[in-house]
């Protein structure tokens, strides 16, 4: 039995997302080969991404007809424009919530 991930720290999730979104829209991007081919390949490393969510910090990551959900961390985003689209307004749902934390932990600071 294996045990269950450590619970992440979010602005080291944040980043490890964006880097991993950061390489597949480099890859996208790429000149060399047709645009099938890359988005062929683009799909491949979002969905490596997801599947290495789920495994390093247990998030989930389901599907139901065109609607694809991502949950980590206690945030949960979705998209019809595929994982891509999840993992984008994950970003940005993570981002917000790191913030709104970090503001509540420096007016406590100020507070004491």
């Amino acid at each position: 039995m294996t045990a269950a991930p450590a619970k992440p720290y979010l602005p080291a999730v944040i980043e490890w997302v964006k880097r991993g979104m950061a390489m597949a829209t480099a890859l996208s991007e790429k000149k060399e080969t047709d645009r099938y081919r890359r988005t062929i390949a683009m799909r491949h490393l979002v969905d490596a991404l997801g599947m290495n969510m789920e495994r390093k910090f247990g998030a989930r990551v389901g599907q139901r007809g065109d609607l694809v959900t991502v949950e980590c961390c206690g945030i949960r985003a979705s998209s019809v424009q595929g994982l891509t689209g999840a993992l984008r307004n994950w970003i940005t749902a993570a981002e917000k919530k790191a913030a709104t934390t970090a503001t509540a932990a420096q007016m406590g600071a100020t507070l004491q």
